[in-house]
Protein backbone atom coordinates (compact mmCIF):
# COMPACT_ATOMS: atom_id res chain seq x y z
CA UNK A 1 0.00 0.00 0.00
CA UNK A 2 2.18 2.96 -1.35
CA UNK A 3 0.58 6.23 -3.16
CA UNK A 4 2.83 5.99 -6.17
CA UNK A 5 2.14 1.82 -6.31
CA UNK A 6 -1.20 0.77 -7.81
CA UNK A 7 -3.23 -2.03 -6.65
CA UNK A 8 -2.34 -4.49 -9.53
CA UNK A 9 1.59 -3.45 -8.59
CA UNK A 10 2.72 -1.35 -11.30
CA UNK A 11 5.11 1.82 -10.38
CA UNK A 12 3.85 5.20 -11.13
CA UNK A 13 7.70 6.11 -11.72
CA UNK A 14 8.50 8.94 -14.62
CA UNK A 15 11.79 6.76 -15.27
CA UNK A 16 9.26 3.97 -16.54
CA UNK A 17 6.85 6.34 -18.67
CA UNK A 18 7.64 6.43 -22.30
CA UNK A 19 6.13 10.07 -22.28
CA UNK A 20 8.45 11.56 -19.81
CA UNK A 21 11.57 10.54 -18.61
CA UNK A 22 11.88 6.67 -20.35
CA UNK A 23 15.03 6.22 -22.90
CA UNK A 24 16.45 3.42 -23.88
CA UNK A 25 19.89 3.62 -22.15
CA UNK A 26 18.41 3.81 -19.32
CA UNK A 27 20.23 0.75 -16.98
CA UNK A 28 18.36 -1.46 -14.24
CA UNK A 29 20.69 -0.32 -11.73
CA UNK A 30 19.35 3.36 -12.41
CA UNK A 31 15.70 1.65 -12.37
CA UNK A 32 16.15 -0.05 -9.19
CA UNK A 33 17.73 3.44 -7.75
CA UNK A 34 14.53 4.95 -9.26
CA UNK A 35 11.99 2.59 -7.59
CA UNK A 36 13.81 2.35 -3.86
CA UNK A 37 14.15 6.38 -3.91
CA UNK A 38 10.35 6.30 -4.86
CA UNK A 39 9.76 3.65 -1.96
CA UNK A 40 11.73 6.15 0.67
CA UNK A 41 9.89 9.59 -0.48
CA UNK A 42 6.63 8.43 -2.25
CA UNK A 43 5.68 11.62 -5.21
CA UNK A 44 3.01 13.08 -3.60
CA UNK A 45 2.52 15.22 -6.98
CA UNK A 46 1.97 12.26 -8.95
CA UNK A 47 -0.17 9.70 -7.07
CA UNK A 48 -1.24 6.31 -8.20
CA UNK A 49 -3.52 5.98 -5.10
CA UNK A 50 -4.88 9.24 -3.33
CA UNK A 51 -6.31 6.85 -0.58
CA UNK A 52 -2.35 5.75 0.63
CA UNK A 53 -1.74 9.69 0.24
CA UNK A 54 -4.41 10.87 2.44
CA UNK A 55 -3.64 8.19 5.18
Amino acid sequence: FHPNVYPSGTVCLSLLDEEKDWRPAITIKQILLGIQDLLNEPNVKDPAQAEAYTI
